[in-house]
């Protein structure tokens, strides 16, 4: 039966191309002026032979389709590059610290300008002001001439203004590279007591506090604040002076394959009424299980001068207003 199909097939197919040789000789032609049959009857196409040609005619389309959209990805980016379009404007206020120890001949601002800046690890410096584009830049420049400078960290906040703390620590998976956090900066725009706790860990923590020789017990299980990894807790404080016995907890995972909450951190703080204070929580490099604690002073303090224009729009950082002599 398939060997019948095919012979019909093909003979089939040689028809029409005797047929169209036929149609295609001069006395072929003057008669079918004359309104006499052609020389031969038409035949229709065979289906297998039609189903084919509108495949090859949708390879085709397909292939064309593919081709104009694989050249328009390619021109994207380039026409993006060429529009020119400028990057997002920040108009911010920060301030900055250093986990570990002060960080030397730091800059901040753009490719184009900077300006100095301190990185210090023992105080919460005075806030600065940076109106450039994102990302402003962090930077060491080495006193020495033409010594290369050393990119820290190109700051990216989840907003275009608004008030910042950005802190700095050692990154032991990259010698000589430094991670960063942002938070937001409560301390310097929200008044007075309060303490402000930073998680710099991998892990969910958890802070407990009593006041110190007080009936209450520092019961472990009982939390007070949860910071999730990256995140700070605004504790409210009041308007007297207390020591208050604290314990800070860390979701790990044990030996036993499941999380729990295990103490990474316990001491005895000391609150002074009308003192804002940070404290900031990092992995202790030696025992991973254990925190380390740093704690500094946080006084709502007026920012160092921004550069001005005389209309009123702000000048890009790295420019000055001259003083009148």
């Amino acid at each position: 039966m398939q060997h019948t199909k095919i012979a019909n097939h093909n003979e089939t197919a040689q028809t029409h191309r005797e047929c169209a040789v036929a149609r295609n000789t001069p006395t072929a032609q003057r008669e079918t002026q004359r309104g006499l049959p052609p020389p031969c009857p038409a035949v229709a196409a065979p289906p297998a032979l039609a189903l084919t040609r509108r495949r090859s005619a949708f390879r085709a389309f397909a292939l064309l389709a593919l081709c104009a959209g694989f050249l328009l990805a390619l021109a994207a980016p380039r026409a993006a590059a060429q529009s020119g379009k400028p990057p997002p404007m920040l108009n911010i206020r920060f301030s900055i610290i250093s986990f570990e120890d002060d960080i030397p001949d730091a800059r901040y601002g753009s490719e184009k300008s900077s300006e100095p800046l301190l990185i210090p690890g023992a105080f919460k410096p005075a806030p600065k002001r940076y109106i450039g584009p994102m990302p402003m830049h962090i930077f060491r420049q080495p006193k020495d001439a033409g010594a290369p400078a050393t990119l820290i960290a190109s700051i990216s906040p989840p907003a275009l203004t608004g008030d910042y703390l950005i802190v700095v620590s050692k990154n032991p998976a990259a010698p000589g590279t430094y991670k960063t956090l942002i938070v937001p900066d409560i301390l310097s725009v929200a008044g007075n007591n309060k303490w402000q706790f930073i998680n710099l860990t991998p892990y969910p923590m958890a802070l407990r506090f009593v006041e110190a020789n007080s009936t209450n017990l520092l019961i472990d299980g009982q939390k007070e604040g949860y910071v999730r990894p990256g995140k700070s807790f605004i504790k409210m404080m009041g308007d007297k002076n207390l020591h208050y016995d604290g314990k800070t907890y860390l979701l790990v995972r044990g030996s036993d394959g499941k999380d729990a909450w295990q103490i990474g951190y316990s001491t005895r703080y000391f609150y002074a009424a009308g003192r804002s204070k940070l404290f900031i929580f990092q992995q202790d490099p030696s025992t991973p299980s254990r925190l380390a604690l740093k704690a500094m002073m946080a006084e709502p303090i007026r920012e160092e001068s921004a550069p001005t224009r005389r209309s009123g729009t702000a000048r890009p950082a790295g420019t000055t207003t001259p003083r009148r002599r």
